[in-house]
């Protein structure tokens, strides 16, 4: 990844792929189905760092609740 794409907080759909433990298949999935916004460029889609953080939250989030549902 280029320094500048770093400093920035962007992130390739390859990188974005490895950060959140994702095929490319599924990450295109969560995409369409608008789960995880990106931008579409003349190079390919980038995606800031900051939005698949916060995929992984409330996703974690879900997963905390589906283990100790509320009696």
């Amino acid at each position: 990844m280029s320094q500048m794409i770093e400093d920035l907080n962007l992130m390739a759909i390859g990188d974005a792929c490895e950060h959140l433990g994702f095929s490319r298949k599924r990450l295109d999935f969560l995409v369409k189905k608008k789960r995880i916004p990106c931008k579409l460029t003349s190079a390919g889609r980038i995606f800031l760092k900051e939005d698949l953080d916060l995929f992984e939250e409330s996703r974690q989030d879900k997963m905390k609740h589906k283990r100790n549902p509320k009696e």
